[in-house]
């Protein structure tokens, strides 16, 4: 726009006239001079003579929200504000302020408009999928996934969210539903009927791609197959457009993700669908990876259950107490293991180990040695050849794997547990007397799954009434305190006040030992024997 403005000729100026941008002509006492048709589109205005002799700042009927708008007419430069809503959508608009003059020299001020809510938009769309897709990421609970993915849409992009599953028949089940007004998503979740399922959308049902719904009553019809009162409450929801979209992960169909606008009136377009498409591969991708999630804990859980007996036998004239703790969210089985069972000539056995690594191969590891072990030392064995049988099993697996394990066979005579044990590289057990005492039993022997392992031998010992033997794993010792590691030391202190207790409130206390600011770093297992103090 050139300085020189024939004030009389604004009107009857077909250019202007015809701008796709809004333009507003003011006089240096704020009163407007001109404007065109896209600057009264624009406010909300229903003709240009709202506008005249009035000072944009004190237009009555103005439908933009008016502390973004004085902001856009004051100041000097471009500036672009969120004005409000239209069709649910954000409007954003851009203003530029530009000193001219009449042809007499008089000054005067032009204000351009610009609505740039689908600039802004398609500028932001990728940020938003980023965004949505990193909020998804940060849980593995396939519930809680699936609740974010209904709530980040509502409402930005739609009034309505549903999610559908496939399940195992392939038929769709509603798993999530959002609503920006509480009260209305609780109403259309009381009842699977109150919102109608992707399956009965018209040539969208067999989710093969997206789509935009195009008769809405015929979709309504279908939900309701002839139902009076499931289509008077279909017809409450009031919906103005829908789109479905495919979950697809990972070459699977997941489920669908419906998208309805209702009271915002949205009218949903192709770019809307492409975006659809483009945010629900993200949230696919988040639920499959949830799903797995949840699969391996399960896988894990299975594998654990191996790795220890369902609960302890009871042991006649002994005291037995045992703890387990996973680190970690459970889906990475660890390499602990503990059993007990019977020796043979009334003896039992104790076995507690470690094998190297986590996850499904160092659980299947892990099952084998405490199988192994169960199977080699319930005979009448020496527990050292248990130990080498092990060696060797494990030495011939495939993968490289060490284990750590220590053996104790425990029998009971004239009121005193004879006790024999037997450690392959494992932290030595403690021995807790009833007088506060506290020692270890050295039982030399190397890690089982070294070719070059050599034979474990076995040392014996007697526990009077009131004494205890605790076993553990280097779950215990290599927690992490401030200042370095848990360590025996802190393993013998808080074990001191426990003497001539039972062996569960030995268990107890080395558990409050280790809880927080103490932070574990691998599994914890522990396995006390006791003999009980004479009544």
């Amino acid at each position: 726009m050139q300085d020189g403005l024939d004030r009389a000729s604004l009107g009857s100026d077909a250019v202007l006239e015809a701008l796709p941008q809004g333009l507003v002509v003011r006089d240096s006492a704020g009163r407007t001079l001109y404007c065109n048709p896209a600057a009264v589109e624009m406010l909300g205005l229903t003709s240009r003579s709202e506008l005249l002799d009035v000072p944009l700042e004190d237009l009555p009927a103005l439908r933009v929200e008016r502390d973004a708008w004085l902001r856009l007419v004051s100041g000097e430069g471009r500036k672009e504000e969120l004005v409000g809503l239209a069709a649910g959508e954000e409007r954003w608009v851009r203003a530029e302020r530009r000193p001219v003059r009449d042809r007499s020299g008089e000054p005067l001020e032009l204000l351009v408009f610009e609505d740039v809510s689908r600039t802004r938009w398609e500028r932001d769309r990728e940020r938003f999928v980023a965004q949505a897709a990193d909020e998804l990421s940060r849980s593995l609970d396939v519930e809680g996934t699936l609740r974010n993915m209904a709530r980040l849409t509502v409402p930005r992009l739609a009034d309505w969210c549903a999610i559908e599953l496939r399940r195992g028949s392939g038929r769709l089940a509603r798993r999530a539903l959002a609503h920006a007004d509480p009260d209305r998503e609780r109403w259309a979740a009381g009842d699977p009927h109150r919102f109608p399922s992707a399956a009965t959308a018209p040539g969208l049902g067999g989710l093969e791609s997206a789509g935009l719904v195009q008769e809405l009553s015929a979709w309504i019809a279908a939900e309701a197959r002839g139902d009076e009162r499931r289509l008077a409450a279909l017809a409450m929801l009031e919906l103005e457009s829908a789109a479905i979209v495919p979950l697809r992960a990972r070459g699977r169909l997941l489920g669908s993700m419906t998208l309805a606008s209702a009271e915002s009136g949205r009218a949903y377009s192709p770019a809307d669908l492409e975006l659809f498409e483009s945010l629900a591969g993200r949230f696919a991708l988040a639920l499959d990876n949830a799903r797995l999630f949840r699969e391996q804990q399960r896988t894990a859980a299975r594998l654990q259950r191996n790795l220890r007996p369902g609960r302890l036998p009871d042991v006649p004239r002994l005291d037995v107490a045992v703890h387990y703790q996973p680190v970690g969210d459970g889906a990475q089985a660890g390499g602990d293991f503990y059993d007990l069972f019977p020796g043979g000539h009334g003896s039992w056995v104790a076995v507690l180990g470690d094998v190297s690594g986590k996850g499904i191969d160092a659980a299947a590891s892990s099952a084998l040695m405490r199988h192994t072990l169960r199977a080699a030392a319930s005979g009448q064995g020496r527990l050292p050849r248990a130990l080498a049988l092990a060696d060797e099993i494990l030495d011939a697996e495939e993968e490289d794997r060490l284990c750590s394990a220590v053996l104790v066979s425990a029998s009971v005579a004239h009121g005193r547990a004879r006790l024999r044990v037997a450690n392959a590289g494992h932290p030595p057990p403690l021995v807790v007397r009833a007088d506060g005492t506290i020692a270890s039993p050295k039982s030399l022997g190397s890690i089982l799954g070294v070719s070059t392992s050599r034979l474990t031998q076995e040392v014996g010992l007697e526990l009077e009434p009131g004494d205890a033997l605790v076993l553990f794993t280097d779950g215990v010792t290599e927690a992490r305190v401030e200042g370095g590691l848990f360590g025996e030391g802190r393993l013998i202190e808080a074990l001191h006040p426990c003497a001539g207790e039972p062996a569960e409130t030995i268990v107890t206390a080395v558990r409050r030992a280790l809880l927080p600011p103490v932070e574990l770093r691998d599994d914890v297992a522990l396995l006390v024997i006791a003999a009980p103090q004479e009544r």
